[in-house]
């Protein structure tokens, strides 16, 4: 099943039996510019075992890149690059997965807390309180113990 047709069908059930459903985005700032290339290589070799020569090979496609500029005297400056995938590459989003896979791997707090998105009804970041069911008047009832009001 499509990822978004799921996640849409099941905030339109959530939503629909009065429950909240609650969404977060990772946004990376500067994100295929900032990823160290010594990232890239160890996910390479120990998190994925790829062969020494696809590790090689890559190193050597990122080795001795540069960043060339004119200052504002008009002077020619560089800059040897030692992170970022090279945009316009087929193997830039690649190169980036491979290195932010243990990012994404990260342990997350045990159910009911999540479940890939935020799990219904739990509210993680308020005292452990559960949110309720949608009152008449579109307040949410609220209690510490879980209990929805």
């Amino acid at each position: 099943m499509d990822a978004i047709k799921f996640v849409r069908e099941w905030v339109e059930t959530e939503t629909a039996e009065g429950e909240v459903v609650l969404a977060v985005s990772l946004d990376i700032s500067n994100a295929f510019n900032s990823i160290p290339w010594r990232w890239i290589m160890r996910a390479m070799e120990e998190t994925f075992g790829l062969p020494t020569y696809l590790v090689e090979i890559i190193r050597k496609y990122l080795e001795g890149r540069t960043l060339e500029w004119r200052d504002s005297a008009g002077a020619v400056r560089s800059k040897r690059l030692r992170r970022g995938v090279p945009k316009g590459s087929v193997l830039c989003p690649l190169l980036w997965n491979l290195a932010y896979d243990r990012v994404l791997r990260t342990s997350l707090p045990p159910p009911p807390l999540h479940h890939g998105l935020l799990r219904r009804r739990y509210l993680g970041a308020s005292g452990g309180g559960r949110l309720g069911r949608r009152t008449g008047d579109g307040q949410f009832g609220h209690s510490q113990d879980g209990k929805s009001n």
